[in-house]
């Protein structure tokens, strides 16, 4: 599930090389070609740990949407401390947004079957007006033509598989920090 683009970002960042041979009504071949890896024996590095968000971050709610568990699981480790809801498609977010919403954060898969990030999008922008603006578009370099042009169309914050984990925590630190300044900014009694 990881996508011919991530694939090939994957292998060369290894010193390794990818391709597609591909022959009419004969079939297509993906080959790749990986270094032999020493006889020595490595212990595998230890998994990062990411300290708990200090101050009022700790009080962001933030909505995770994408059909890979794995990316899930992922984006849960990264922000642990934070209050998170997971949702693993588009039709789960809508009704956590209906239910629960609005949230500071909504990470949300672009491309997922049934309900598309995009469709999470205009129906956030229908149940919790505004809703719509605090979502980050998680991408993995795959679109159709009409997903590339609403991607290309909003401002929304765009974050690639994979990513790093520095660039997901700072954006939900940036726009934690503007869902402070416009709870703060709105009058008593609204």
């Amino acid at each position: 599930g990881l996508g011919l683009r991530i694939s090939h970002r994957i292998v060369s960042e290894v010193g390794g090389e990818i391709g597609i041979e591909s022959e009419h009504q004969r079939g297509t071949l993906v080959w790749l070609a990986l270094e032999t890896a020493p006889l020595e024996v490595v212990a595998p590095p230890r998994p990062p740990t990411f300290p708990p968000p200090s101050g009022r971050e700790h009080t962001a709610r933030i909505l995770l949407v994408d059909d890979e568990p794995a990316i899930l699981r992922a984006l849960s480790r990264v922000l642990a401390g934070y209050q998170l809801t997971r949702a693993l498609n588009g039709k789960e977010a809508v009704q956590h947004i209906e239910q629960s919403g609005p949230f500071d954060v909504v990470f949300c898969d672009v491309m997922m079957p049934e309900l598309s990030g995009i469709d999470v999008y205009e129906r956030a922008k229908e149940i919790c007006p505004g809703q719509e603006q605090r979502i980050v578009f998680i991408t993995g370099g795959a679109f159709t033509e009409h997903a590339a042009r609403f991607i290309d169309a909003i401002d929304n914050p765009k974050l690639g598989k994979p990513f790093d984990a520095g660039e997901v925590r700072a954006l939900v630190k940036s726009l934690t920090r503007e869902a402070v300044v416009e709870r703060e900014s709105v009058p008593a009694g609204e």
